[in-house]
């Protein structure tokens, strides 16, 4: 329970009994709302309401900024930090499995999370596009891809795999995928 009221609680519960009642209406509100969200019981039944001034639907969804290091290897490795963090740190590892498992169950989570990612590659758009003009990738490159790439190998090891993530795994990780696309493969 948080400090602020026995009535309010996180989104993710750390006990079991909590854990339990997450539903894909919980994760997509997690997932969907600004980071001062909060879930509330009433009547019995999880209802939601927005706390403060981020109103439901405005401010930045989960406050990640794309980063700006001055090279594409150090924007790469920082935005892959975040989605390990994202991954192994609760309680967003809890929401960004549970959004996993209920995905595929809720068309309306599946179109929050849409809405997630586009808005996501949208803000990390700039990144790119100041590479190309670096002349560290090709202009034809796919930023999608190579986020999906990278993204996706952090998932399957932590979440699918449940492997440790080595010191080295973020720089690795970003370095090979980054050979493969300055070369146009």
């Amino acid at each position: 329970m948080s400090a602020a009221g026995p009535d309010d609680e996180p989104a993710v519960a750390a006990g079991a009994e909590e854990a339990s009642l997450v539903t894909a209406e919980v994760v997509a509100f997690a997932v969907h709302q600004p980071y001062g969200a909060r879930v509330r019981r009433e009547r019995g039944e999880r209802v939601h309401r927005a706390d403060g001034p981020d109103d439901v639907g405005h401010g930045p969804r989960l406050g990640l900024e794309p980063p700006d290091t001055g090279s594409l290897q150090g924007d790469l490795e920082a935005l892959l930090r975040t989605v390990v963090t994202l991954l192994t740190v609760p309680p967003g590892s809890g929401i960004a499995v549970a959004t996993l498992g209920a995905v595929t169950q809720s068309p309306e989570l599946a179109e929050h999370v849409r809405e997630f990612f586009t808005d996501r590659l949208a803000r990390e758009r700039p990144l790119f596009d100041r590479a190309v003009a670096r002349g560290e990738l090709p202009a034809d490159t796919d930023p999608m891809l190579l986020v999906d790439l990278l993204a996706g190998a952090a998932w399957l090891r932590v979440v699918l795999r449940q492997l440790p993530v080595e010191e080295d795994f973020v720089s690795r990780s970003v370095r090979t995928v980054l050979k493969g696309a300055s070369t146009g493969a």
